[in-house]
Formats: structure tokens, C-alpha cells, sequence
């Protein structure tokens, strides 16, 4: 009976051993949360990070709860280097262009709220007149529920350009007009000429997103 006995506690003990560890177990993986966005942190201010790298960092940290944020060294750090991109980008030209470009899209779109913007660049092409040509690679559906991918041209002309006066100055085109014959197809081609013999330069999608 003793035996008995000894062999109920011996099995309780190691059931509630057993719940503990479990629990345990549990309990770990609130600190490697904190681990993994500390490494993201680390290796951020090792390195020059992008824009939406970032966010990404700042996003995961909004996730924690108020403890594991206090868990988490140079935070600060990642949040002046996210309000050093948004000011650069304040001061640059070509982000004021892109997000000026971006905005007419947006409305130009049949189906605005699937517009999803892949890339966008910005290119200066001196001539007899200087050229600036923002170009957006893009999805959005189409009337027949599918997705399709597009292209579009926003060109800034210099002043003093007689084809420039036709357009008002600035002109946002997309693939899609090339389908109509005539100016538009022609001028679509020629916003990609000046875009192609540029001097080009990458701008950060996200950025522009965030900024409209």
C-alpha cells in the first residue's frame, strides 16, 4: 500500500514538473520578442538601413506590450533616423515630384484602392531644355477583376517649351493612354526617352506613401 502510495506522488510530482516547465517554456518567448527586435536595432544602426527597414523595426516595437518596450535599448535612435528620411525627403525635389505624380495616379486609377505602387524613380535630362521625369511602375485591377501591372511618365518641363505649353507645364501619362493614337501615344514614348537618357535616382516608395 505504501508502494502505492509512493508511486501516486512520485507521478503527481512529476505531472506538476512537467505543467511547470510547459509554462515556462511559455514564458520565454515573451524575452526572445525582445531579443529579435533588439538584433533588428542593432544590426539598423550597424548598417544604413532603408526607409521601410525602418519602419518595419518600428512596427514590431509597437507590438509590445509597454514592459518589453522598456526591455528594448537605442529605440530612439531608429526614430531619428526614421525623422531624418522624412526630412531629406521634405527638402528634395524629387520626392516632391514623386509624391506630386503618386497623387495624380491615385486619382487617374479606376480602382483606387488597389493601387499598389512597386517602384518609383526620378530622372533629369538636359537638352536644349531641361527634363524632369518621374517614372512609377504599378499593379491595379481592371474592370474584368484582374490585376495588371502599368507603367506611367509624370514630366516636369522647363519653362519656355513650346510642347511643355501644350500640357500645362507638367504632365502624368501611363501606359494605358498609349492605346490612344496620336499625342498622347507619341508623348508617352518621348517621357520615356528623356526618363531612359537621365540621370536617375531611386526614391523610396514608402516615404512618398507616408507623405501624402
Amino acid at each position: 500500500m505504501k508502494k502505492i502510495r509512493l508511486a501516486i506522488i512520485f507521478i503527481s510530482i512529476l505531472f506538476l514538473f512537467g505543467c511547470q516547465t510547459t509554462g515556462g517554456m511559455s514564458g520565454d518567448e515573451v524575452p526572445e520578442l525582445v531579443k529579435n527586435i533588439q538584433h533588428k536595432i542593432d544590426k539598423a544602426l550597424e548598417s544604413n538601413p532603408s526607409y521601410s527597414d525602418l519602419i518595419e523595426i518600428q512596427n514590431d516595437y509597437d507590438e509590445l506590450l509597454i514592459a518589453e518596450q522598456e526591455q528594448v535599448r537605442d529605440f530612439d535612435k531608429i526614430q531619428t533616423m526614421i525623422n531624418d528620411y522624412k526630412r531629406n525627403a521634405s527638402d528634395s525635389e524629387s520626392y516632391k515630384y514623386a509624391e506630386e505624380a503618386v497623387g495624380i495616379l491615385q486619382k487617374r486609377v479606376k480602382h483606387q484602392n488597389t493601387l499598389d505602387i512597386k517602384k518609383i524613380s526620378y530622372s533629369i535630362y538636359k537638352s536644349s531644355y531641361t527634363y524632369k521625369v518621374v517614372y512609377i511602375e504599378y499593379f491595379a485591377d481592371n474592370d474584368l477583376g484582374g490585376n495588371v501591372a502599368g507603367e506611367a511618365y509624370y514630366c516636369i518641363y522647363e519653362p519656355g517649351d513650346a510642347f511643355g505649353e501644350v500640357w500645362g507645364g507638367k504632365n502624368l501619362l501611363t501606359n494605358s493612354d498609349k492605346s490612344d493614337a496620336g499625342l498622347a501615344e507619341t508623348t508617352f514614348s518621348l517621357y520615356g526617352t528623356y526618363y531612359d537618357k537621365g540621370d536617375k535616382e531611386d526614391v523610396d516608395v514608402q516615404i512618398v506613401l507616408d507623405n501624402l
